[in-house]
């Protein structure tokens, strides 16, 4: 039912043993240099006031920095935990949970030059957004207003992705097994089939809302990948043959990394000829095996720190799905 009606409101290597920890101490004497420079640089900004406001370039600098340290800081200790035992570690649950804070703050910051990151679902919209979305995707943005329409015709890219999500969503066993237009007939018809109060009340669900968000936070991360790996294809596509000059050893690495991409299913191997000229048009034609990979999230961190920004702004899944069979058993 939330599928129908989300789809139709869119139309290394590391050091071992005491080196390991040698390391780690190392790198938290590097941090702790790095975070009292950042602290002192904070200070003498926020001397002006709002940071933000004032020079947000730096401010955003300044953030960045600061996590990007930690972040090493994380990686470090989990390397040097691994390193000390041959046998698998036990997840870190305040370690996952930090690289998820992380993660979300980053992002967060990246929007903070353009507008202020909504911390409640009652705040009306702010100015800003569409300025971070250009910003941030560039020639992309106008497939993110596309799949956030609510009136216009889903266009190429938005049909490969709910594709996958079908898939993701447990919908399908296989990728494509049936078109989008199917599924979401499908599920509508079983949607109608419900009462007028049950459709009601899913339709001004805060759950709803929250798949909504999510949904549009993945579909951004589904344009990001795919120009990555559209990228790299128009790179492997361009080496196709050695040129005249080349030596043995160039033609023979591009011939490796033109078979490796095969291998590693990147796409139809586009020849240069061949390429899509726009990312629509090459997300457009992807398999929907390979739209999964790209639709699906890659990390676990990644992951949590999704659920954990939808989770503080409109509550966890969990809770909001017993509030919403409460509301639907209730009639309310």
């Amino acid at each position: 039912h939330a599928f129908a009606s989300c789809y139709r409101r869119s139309a290394s290597g590391g050091t071992h043993g005491r080196d390991a920890a040698a390391a780690v101490l190392r790198r938290r004497a590097q941090v702790g240099a790095s975070a009292e420079g950042a602290e002192e640089e904070e200070e003498e900004v926020g001397e002006w006031g709002n940071p933000w406001r004032d020079d947000p370039t730096r401010a955003l600098r300044v953030a960045l920095e600061r996590a990007d340290v930690e972040w090493s800081l994380l990686q470090l200790t989990k390397e040097a935990e691994t390193s000390k035992s041959s046998l698998p570690s036990s997840p870190d649950l305040r370690r996952d949970t930090r690289a998820a804070a992380l993660l979300e703050e980053s992002a967060l910051n990246r929007l903070r030059p353009f507008t202020i990151p909504a911390e409640w679902i009652d705040i009306p919209p702010l100015h800003g957004g569409e300025e971070a979305v250009v910003a941030m995707l560039g020639e992309d943005a106008p497939l993110v207003e596309n799949f956030l329409s609510q009136t216009g015709t889903v266009g190429k890219v938005g049909m490969a992705f709910w594709q996958a999500e079908l898939y993701l969503r447990s919908l399908q066993e296989t990728p494509g097994e049936v078109s989008v237009e199917e599924a979401v007939e499908t599920a509508g018809k079983q949607l109608d089939s419900e009462s007028s109060e049950f459709r009601e009340t899913l339709q001004n669900s805060v759950l709803l809302a929250r798949q909504n968000f999510v949904s549009a936070a993945r579909f951004g991360y589904f344009l990001r990948r795919g120009r990555q790996r559209w990228q790299l294809e128009r790179e492997l596509s361009s080496v196709g043959s050695a040129e005249p000059e080349e030596d043995d050893f160039v033609a023979a690495l591009k011939r490796k990394s033109q078979e490796y991409a095969g291998s590693m299913g990147l796409g139809k191997t586009f020849s240069k000829a061949q390429q899509p000229s726009t990312l629509e048009d090459y997300l457009g034609e992807l398999p929907p095996e390979q739209a999964v990979e790209l639709v699906r999230v890659a990390t676990g961190e990644a992951t949590a720190a999704l659920d954990r920004r939808a989770t503080s702004i409109f509550g966890s899944e969990e809770e909001l799905l017993r509030d919403f069979e409460r509301l639907a058993a209730s009639g309310a």
